[in-house]
This record gives structure tokens, C-alpha cells and sequence, in this order.
């Protein structure tokens, strides 16, 4: 039977300028994938997407250019997947925003800046021209709470869009979500009391991390109006990230979901390191949820993300839901079951070994020759290049039974570590690079559960001076004595010792566990012990610091390293793999 679903797409911030937006050119590579992705997706899971959803900040500056492209671009998207557009729901965020226009026009008729967030259709006037345009009205307004309304023809549910933009304006002091409660309050007693709601808005409704990104701030009170509602369920952007989580507060259980951005580019020298991505949504008509899956833009293709705690949006009454754990989906949070037959592997995996091996490593083995993910076998690393094309990591990353047990080894590793040696607590966990930081985002209920600081370090190889907010980021931290690194493998000691040389934060280092997803070649295993100098004030005395190290490899597969050169190596010669210039 074919399946009804639904693509929810944020934060395009469509712009010509190529290094802040990945859907910035008229040739739209990045919108061809997208789509070629989306229809394969159809394909192999029977769906047809019907519905649309952007929760805002369509263009990058709220520019009448901007937005007369962006129109071709969700054009092509309706088109090319057959979507009416009654069948599409669209509210804006602070970038849809007209700054120019909000201070012109302040500026011409005396008003003080302080009242210019007021003034909804001057701010928004590009974007309300737009709308109009692309969705054939010539009504819209946002001097409204609830701007827009999308039934589910499929089952008893609807979605409201909802206008957080009250208090946004060209200041960066209004800069904040907020909800026009009063406004709210009269506009919900005309909803179907007999129909389920999810609200989709720009601003975040629950946010429990310590970000500098505003959420709505009045949202308590907005939810105290939806109280009598049916509606316990919210979407919304405006964070770049990706989050699923139910949460009690004073009005009840919610859940709340949040879409990542779909096309902006970190500004940085390293653009391309920005997590780029979307979420879909099964209309399940007969048990009144939404089935979630995210997708992810890695390594030039799009790859479904693993289940995070919050699978489903189920639409019920707000006292028969639950409060989903992350720990209860996660099954690295349950002791993994082993046959008779892991028995033997379990006796190996002790810290008094040099290099410890997972006891999935051969479930990692078949997935890689069922699905083909080896490629050449080979590998370089020389004169500031490296070549590569050994495996498809981007799709064994993809798939959700190998991020599910790279999971269960992390706690079987951790678990070793705290138990067998004297540590006390870990400084820190360490996601370095892409790689290693899809596999440390994956563990993210583990390390909140348990108290644990997670940091993402980017290659030292891909910019020497590191990303500029990374950098920022780095310098505020204490220094560490005991490291996690997760890693997607390790070449050599150097490298690691050149990772530690890196950064002054990690002078201190005693004790270094590395945590990598396959082993470096069989003749070069990593050293229980490294050296590394600290520098001291006078240069001619530095000090000697011996670090001990423990690595567990997920996955017993080395990987080879080619002794040729590679001007003189076939396969580089010949560009039959992948070279980078680091």
C-alpha cells in the first residue's frame, strides 16, 4: 500500500553568495541531488511526499532578489514531486526579515527604533510578497498568531503555522522568538476541538541546551493558551540542528521536533563542514502519528541519520503520553546479549591489551560485504595530500545497524575504563573530524546521561589554525588530563602526538583512549605510550610527559597503506581515488 509523506524543510537562507548557501546558483546541483534523492526515497519505501513544510528563514536577507529565486527553486520542488500548493505551509523567520525596509521606513515617518518591531507587514514586506505571489493570494498577513492552517486529508490532523517573529527587528536586541498571546487566545476558538494540531513555527518552543540562539520566550504562556486544544506536538527550526525530545513542564507532556537547515554554510574557511539537513513524515492514518526520518548532506550525497529518541509524533490526548527517554530507544543504553559463540571475543576485549577489538567487529564485516562498501584498499598520506578511496564511509555511517553497534561498543569501552583503571572522571569525549563526529552526535543521550563533556575538533590537517568559531570555542576550555578521541581511524603515533602538539589544552594530557571505527595497518599499531614536550616559559627546558594510551578498534579491518609514491602510484596517477589537499 502506498504511503502519504511529508518533507519539512528550514533554514534554506537561499543567497547568490556561494559561501553561505549550498542552493546558491542557477545550476543547482545541490537542488538536483536533493530531489533525485527524495524520488529514490519514493521508490524504495513506496511514499508518495504530498505535503510541504518550511519552518523559515527562506533567503539569507529578506531581499526581493533573493526570494524571486527561491520562488523557481520550491517551484521546480512542487513540480518535479507533483505537490499542489495547497498542500504546502510556510511560515517565515528572522532572516526572512526586511532590515532595510524596517529601518527606511522608520527613519521616514519618525518612529522610534524601539517600535519598529510593531510594524509586521513593513518588516515582512518582501516575504508577504512573495507568498502572495507563490501561493496565488493576495491577502496574506502576519498581523496574525496562527498565519497559515494545513489539514492532513489522510487522518484527524492539521498543522498550524504559527507567527514567532512578534518581537524580531532589524535590532540585534529584538532579536528573539515571541508570540502574540492575546492574539493566540482569540484565534484558537475557532479550531476544530475535534482535530489534533502540530504547530510548526521558525523559533524553538523547548530548549534545554545553553545556546546563544533565542528561543520563544514567552512560550510557557503561548502553551497555556493551546492547553485546551488539542495539541500536543511542535516543529520548528531557527537552531541548525536536529532534536527529538518529549518534555513535562507545568501545562503537560509535549513533543517537539527540530529541522535542521537545509542549504546554509558555516562562514568560516572551511565551509563545507556545516551539517546540512532535512526531515520526512509518514502519515500513519490508523494509529495517529508521524513516523520521522532525518537525512543528512555527507560527503556530497544525502544519507538517512539513525532513530533518535523521539521516533514517532503520536497524536493523542495530552495525558496518555509519556516521557520517551533517550536512554529507552538507545540500544547502547542495554546491556548487549552475546551468543555462546561472542564468549571467546568477550575475553579478548580487556584494557590489559595494547589494542582492544570490539565484540561486534564481525557484524561489521558482513554489512561491509553485503553492501559492497569496499573499495580499492588503499591509502596514502605524504607530501600534504592524502589519497583515499579504501571503503564508502559516508554509507556505513548511513546505516543504522552499524551506528546502533558502534553505540553498544562506546559503552562497552567507557564501562571498561572506569571500572578496570583508576581515572576517576573523563576530562572530556572528543569527536575529531566529520567522522568521528557523526559517530560522538550518535552518542549524544549517553553523554548527557552521564555527565559527560563532548567536543567537536576539527582536522588539524584542514586548516592548521582550526575553524575561527572552533578556535574560539577551544581557548575557552580547561585544560585535560584524560581523553576519549573518537576517531574513524588512526594512521600512526605522529599523528596523534601532532594532534596533541596542536593545541595548549592539551599539555596536560596523561591518559588518552581512543575510541576508532576500524584499525590503522597491522604493522603500525598504535603505541601504549607516546611523548610529548610541553613547553615551558623557557624554551630550553621543556619537560618530557609520557601519555599512556589505550585504543579499542569497533572493527578489525586495517587499512592498508600504499609504500609507493604517489607520483609514481597507479591508482593516484590515475586519479582512480580520491586526493585531497590538506
Amino acid at each position: 500500500m502506498n504511503k502519504t509523506g511529508v518533507i519539512i524543510l528550514s533554514d534554506i537562507h537561499f543567497t547568490k553568495d556561494e559561501s553561505k548557501c549550498k542552493l546558491c546558483s542557477r545550476d543547482l546541483n545541490y537542488l538536483t541531488k536533493f530531489l533525485t534523492f527524495i524520488k529514490k526515497e519514493m521508490k524504495k519505501k513506496n511514499i508518495t511526499f504530498k505535503y510541504l513544510l518550511i519552518a523559515g528563514d527562506i533567503v539569507e536577507s529578506g531581499k526581493r532578489a533573493e526570494y524571486n529565486e527561491i520562488e523557481d527553486i520550491l517551484l521546480r520542488i512542487l513540480e518535479e514531486l507533483q505537490i499542489k500548493k495547497e498542500h504546502v505551509l510556510i511560515v517565515p523567520g528572522n532572516h526572512d526579515l526586511s532590515r532595510d525596509e524596517i529601518s527606511t521606513y522608520c527613519d521616514q515617518n519618525d518612529i522610534p527604533e524601539e517600535d519598529a518591531c510593531k510594524y509586521m507587514n513593513i518588516k515582512y514586506k518582501n516575504y508577504i510578497n512573495f507568498y502572495n505571489h507563490f501561493m496565488n493570494v493576495s491577502d496574506y498577513s502576519l498581523d496574525k498568531a496562527i498565519i497559515g492552517k494545513l489539514d492532513f486529508e489522510e487522518c484527524n490532523i492539521s498543522v498550524l503555522g504559527v507567527n514567532s517573529n512578534v518581537k524580531e527587528s532589524h535590532r540585534n536586541e529584538d532579536h528573539k522568538g515571541f508570540i502574540d498571546v492575546e492574539k493566540l487566545m482569540e484565534e484558537t476558538k475557532y479550531l476544530d476541538c475535534n482535530r489534533h494540531y502540530l504547530v510548526l513555527s521558525h523559533h524553538s518552543w523547548a530548549d534545554d541546551r545553553q545556546s546563544e540562539l533565542p528561543t520563544i520566550k514567552n512560550a510557557d504562556d503561548a502553551k497555556s493558551v493551546f492547553h485546551n486544544v488539542n495539541i500536543t506536538s511542535f516543529m520548528y527550526g531557527h537552531h541548525h540542528a536536529i532534536d527529538r525530545k518529549n518534555i513535562e513542564d507545568r501545562n503537560g507532556v509535549y513533543q517537539y521536533c527540530e529541522i535542521g537547515s537545509f542549504s546554509k554554510k558555516f562562514a568560516g574557511p572551511t565551509s563545507d563542514s556545516y551539517s546540512n539537513l532535512f526531515v520526512t513524515a509518514v502519515i500513519d492514518e490508523k494509529n495517529l502519528k508521524l513516523s520521522l526520518t532525518e537525512y543528512i548532506f555527507f560527503q556530497n550525497e544525502w544519507m538517512a541519520l539513525p532513530d533518535y529518541a523521539l521516533k514517532d509524533l503520536v497524536f493523542t490526548e495530552k495525558e496518555q503520553l509519556k516521557i520517551v527517554k533517550p536512554e529507552s530507544s538507545f540500544e547502547f543504553m542495554e546491556n548487549p546479549e552475546h551468543t555462546p559463540e561472542d564468549s571467546s571475543i568477550q575475553e579478548q576485549v580487556s584494557l590489559d591489551n595494547k589494542l582492544i577489538i570490539g565484540i561486534e567487529s564481525e557484524k561489521y564485516l558482513a554489512i561491509i560485504a553485503k553492501d559492497g562498501l569496499y573499495k580499492e584498499g588503499h591509502y596514502h598520506w605524504s607530501n600534504g595530500e592524502k589519497a583515499r578511496g579504501w571503503i564508502n564511509i559516508s554509507c556505513f555511517l548511513g546505516n543504522s545497524i552499524i551506528l546502533s553497534n558502534l553505540r553498544k561498543d562506546f559503552k562497552n569501552f567507557y564501562d571498561m575504563i572506569l571500572k578496570e583503571v583508576v581515572v576517576g572522571k573523563i576530562d572530556a569525549v572528543i569527536g575529531y573530524g566529520m567522522e568521528g563526529n557523526i559517530v560522538g552526535s550518535a552518542l549524544a543521550p549517553f553523554f548527557i546521561k552521564n555527565d559527560i563533556r563532548y567536543l567537536y575538533c576539527p582536522s588539524i590537517h584542514k586548516d592548521k589554525n582550526f575553524i575561527n568559531a572552533e578556535k574560539i570555542m577551544w581557548n575557552k576550555v580547561s585544560l585535560f588530563e584524560r581523553l576519549i578521541f573518537i576517531f574513524d581511524f588512526v594512521p600512526s603515533d605522529d599523528y596523534l602526538k601532532e594532534i596533541i602538539d596542536s593545541d595548549t589544552i592539551f599539555e596536560n594530557v596523561k591518559e588518552l583512549y581512543i575510541f576508532s571505527i576500524f584499525s590503522i595497518n597491522i604493522n603500525e599499531n598504535i603505541s601504549s605510550e607516546i611523548l610529548h614536550y610541553k613547553m615551558e616559559n623557557d624554551v630550553n627546558n621543556n619537560t618530557e610527559q609520557r601519555i599512556r594510551v589505550i585504543h579499542f578498534v569497533a572493527c578489525k579491518l586495517p587499512v592498508p597503506k600504499c609504500e609507493t609514491d604517489m607520483t609514481q602510484c597507479p591508482i593516484c596517477v590515475n586519479h582512480l581515488s580520491e586526493i585531497t589537499k590538506i
